[in-house]
C-alpha cells in the first residue's frame, strides 16, 4: 500500500499514498510545513518511561531529576545491546569516553526521539557505526572538528561549497539549510570526501537545540540540476546517505525540504528518486514551488520563509555567496575557543597530555585559520521571540 516497486517514487504511488494517510499524519506534515509547535519544548512527554503527562510543568530540580532518569534508562538500553551490534560504540567509549558521555548530546538524542530510550539507544548505536564507516578507524573517534576529524578535508570542503547555513532563522525560528547543487563541480567530486563534509555539517546543527525540538528547513535551488553519469551517482549516494542521516543516525529531524524552480531533470528524474528514499513522513513535508522568481518568493513566504531572509539568487534580499570561507573561519574560531576551555579544565586536573594535545590541535588549526586571510565572523542565526539528488537512471 503506496510503496513503489522500484527506486522511484511515481505519481500513481504519490496519490495512493495521499488517500492513506491518517489524520494525524496529516495535521503533524502541516504543522512541520507551516512551523507551528506540536510539543511543548522542555516538558518530558511520556512513551511508557517515567510517566510523565503533557502539560505538566517542572522546577528546575525536578527537571534534573527527570533528565537523570531518562539518561539512566538509555544507558541501561546501551547495556542491553548485543556486544556483536555494538562494536562501534564500545570502540568510542574506550578512544573517547567524553565524547560519548556528553550529557547534552544524550539529552539531544532522548529528544529526538520522544525520549524513548529504546529508540534513542538504537540512534546512539547507528551514530557510531556509521561515523566509523565515514571517517575510518583513524579518525572515527577524533573530535568531530576541523583540526580533528575533519582536518585532511578543509581544503575540500573550500573547493567544493553548495550548501550551507543562512544567516537568519525562518519565521519559526527553525536554521535554513540553503544548496545549490546545480553550483557542483562534478570533475572535482570524490564520494567519500563529500560524505565527510555532510557528515561535519550535521555535526554543526546538532549544536542548536532548534535542530532536534524544532527541526532543520532545506531550501533548494534546483533549476541547474544536471550531470554525467559519474555526478548522478556520486549524488545518489549522497541523498541517501542524507535521509539515513537525519531519519536514522543524528539526533535531528528535518522539518522541510523546498525545491525551488524545478528544472525538467529534476522533476522526471531527480524527484522520483528523492520521494523514494525520503519515506512516507519525508514525502509529506516536501514542497516543490514552481513559476516566476516572485511566484516562488510568494510560495516560500506561505510557509515561514520570507524573502528578507533568503538569498538573492533565489530573489530574497540577503547577499549571500555559497563560498563558505567565513563560515570556515567562524567553525575554527568556535573550535579553537572550545579547544583552550578543555586545555584548562585538563591543565585544572594535571593531566598534561590532555593540554598538550589540545594545545598542539590549536595551533594546527590556528595555522589554517590565517591561512584563510579572511575578516568577520560567522555566526549561527539568532533566534526571534543540500541538497544534491542527481541519481543513477
Amino acid at each position: 500500500h503506496g510503496a513503489p516497486t522500484a527506486q522511484a517514487f511515481t505519481p500513481e504511488d504519490e496519490e495512493r499514498e495521499k488517500h492513506e494517510l491518517t489524520r494525524a499524519e496529516v495535521v503533524s506534515a502541516e504543522c512541520d510545513l507551516m512551523g507551528i509547535a506540536t510539543d511543548f519544548s522542555g516538558l518530558f512527554i511520556s512513551q511508557g518511561g517515567v510517566g510523565v503527562g503533557v502539560g505538566e510543568m517542572y522546577t528546575g530540580d525536578q527537571q534534573l531529576r527527570r533528565e537523570n532518569e531518562y539518561l539512566r534508562q538509555l544507558e541501561a538500553e546501551l547495556d542491553a545491546v548485543p556486544e556483536a551490534d555494538n562494536y562501534a560504540y564500545l570502540r568510542a567509549v574506550a578512544q573517547c569516553p567524553d565524547q560519548v558521555a556528553d550529557r547534552t548530546r544524550r539529552l539531544a538524542f532522548l529528544e529526538r526521539d520522544a525520549f524513548d530510550a529504546k529508540s534513542a539507544a538504537r540512534r546512539m548505536i547507528r551514530y557510531w557505526k556509521e561515523r566509523l564507516r565515514v571517517f575510518g578507524q583513524d579518525r572515527a573517534y577524533l573530535p568531530m572538528t576541523l583540526h580533528g576529524a575533519m582536518k585532511d578535508e578543509v581544503t575540500y570542503l573550500l573547493a567544493n561549497p553548495h550548501s550551507r547555513p543562512l544567516r537568519d532563522r525562518d519565521d519559526a525560528g527553525r536554521l535554513v539549510i540553503y544548496s545549490d547543487p546545480g553550483a557542483m563541480n562534478g570533475a572535482a567530486l570524490v564520494e567519500a570526501r563529500e560524505l565527510r563534509v555532510l557528515w561535519y555539517l550535521f555535526e554543526t546543527l546538532c549544536e542548536d537545540p532548534a535542530s532536534f525540538r524544532k527541526g532543520v528547513v532545506f531550501v533548494v535551488d534546483v533549476r541547474n540540476i544536471s550531470g554525467g553519469p559519474r555526478v548522478k551517482s556520486i549524488n545518489k549516494s549522497l541523498t541517501e546517505a542524507r535521509h539515513s542521516f537525519i531519519n536514522d543516525v543524528f539526533p535531528i529531524k528535518s522539518a522541510t525540504r523546498h525545491f525551488c524552480h524545478p528544472s525538467a531533470f529534476a522533476y522526471y528524474v531527480v524527484f522520483p528518486f528523492i520521494k523514494f528514499t525520503a519515506g512516507r513522513s519525508g514525502r509529506q513535508r516536501l514542497k516543490e514551488h514552481y513559476g516566476t522568481e516572485e511566484e516562488v518568493l510568494k510560495s516560500l513566504a506561505q510557509y515561514g520563509l520570507p524573502r528578507r531572509i533568503l538569498p538573492t539568487q533565489l530573489g530574497g534580499e540577503v547577499e549571500f555567496d555559497l563560498d563558505c570561507k567565513a563560515w570556515v573561519h567562524e567553525r575554527l574560531a568556535q573550535e579553537y575557543a572550545a579547544s583552550s576551555t578543555s586545555s584548562i579544565n585538563a591543565s585544572s586536573g594535571d593531566d598534561r597530555s590532555a593540554s598538550k594535545v589540545s594545545q598542539s590541535s590549536i595551533s594546527e588549526a590556528a595555522s589554517a585559520e590565517h591561512a584563510l586571510r579572511l575578516p568577520g565572523s560567522y555566526q549561527f542565526p539568532r533566534q526571534e521571540s543540500q541538497e544534491t539528488f542527481q541519481p543513477d537512471v
